[in-house]
């Protein structure tokens, strides 16, 4: 969170960041908007799931059980309850929740923020205009094929500096296999 910092001594003007950081801090600054641009912006979201596969094995994972906990579906249908939901909704996790894509505003909530300080910024319920989201893109894990491509790219970037003779030793082998290959 340095770049709030610069920018709430005025050292920055604009700051890109994560919602859960800029709205925070946006509300205690008299003189900042909080904007997705008209362009669009990258979305993700911090999911709980079960993954149907993965690449560990369950014994080498640490923790006192193994594999998924037989109460994992009671914990997500307690969390999910209405009820539940609204403190995450207010003030808990601040940004967009998923639930206000499609749903109009708890009443509740709607009184609440009467009494709150309104923000200057073009979110709606923490979700930028449907013009907006149209243009934004939701990041995904990347595929396999993605995956190996940038493990492949990572692998054959420059070594570190090798020293004269490193240098020279390397020259002469890339100049023997380009004779090898014709």
């Amino acid at each position: 969170m340095n770049y709030l910092k610069s920018f709430a001594v005025g050292d920055v003007w604009v700051a890109v960041g994560w919602s859960s950081d800029v709205i925070p801090a946006a509300k205690r600054m008299s003189n900042v908007a909080v904007v997705v641009p008209k362009s669009g912006s990258s979305l993700w979201a911090d999911l709980w799931a079960i993954p149907c596969a993965t690449r560990f094995q369950i014994d080498r994972i640490g923790g006192r059980t193994r594999g998924p906990s037989p109460l994992i579906h009671q914990w997500f249908d307690f969390c999910l309850q209405s009820t539940r939901s609204l403190p995450f909704r207010q003030d808990v996790i601040p940004g967009a929740s998923p639930l206000f894509l499609e749903n109009p505003v708890p009443e509740v909530l709607q009184d609440q923020n009467k009494r709150k300080p309104k923000l200057d910024t073009n979110l709606v319920r923490g979700v930028p205009p449907p013009e907006i989201l149209e243009k934004c893109e939701f990041l995904e894990p990347l595929s396999d094929k993605a995956l190996e491509d940038y493990q492949w790219l990572i692998s054959t970037m420059r070594r570190p500096r090798l020293g004269l003779f490193g240098n020279v030793l390397q020259k002469i082998s890339s100049v023997l296999d380009l004779k090898s290959r014709f």
